[in-house]
């Protein structure tokens, strides 16, 4: 029964890679994170988002980002997503 499970998961996500409509991660942010590193940060790295630019979007401060690099807020982490057509290198 898992196998079927297994399958079905497989063919999904391959339905997704085919289409673009997933979300993917190169290897060496998806080790950063594998690794422990916040995944705020691994994730505005890989968007080419300063702090300052990441409070703008999100309408967080600044400082709440901040904090969470030795995590601090270790809540925050829990809710971060990264869509796969992030605004890379984007300024502002």
């Amino acid at each position: 029964m898992q196998q079927i499970s297994d399958t079905k998961a497989a063919v999904k996500a391959l339905r997704r890679l085919s289409s673009n409509t997933a979300a993917l991660i190169p290897a060496e942010y998806a080790d950063r994170l594998l690794n422990g590193e916040s995944a705020l940060r691994v994730y505005r790295n890989l968007c080419g988002l300063t702090q300052a630019a990441l409070a703008r979007k999100s309408g967080l401060r600044r400082v709440t980002i901040a904090e969470n690099r030795d995590r601090s807020k270790a809540g925050l982490n829990r809710n971060i997503t990264c869509p796969g057509r992030c605004a890379r290198r984007e300024s502002g």
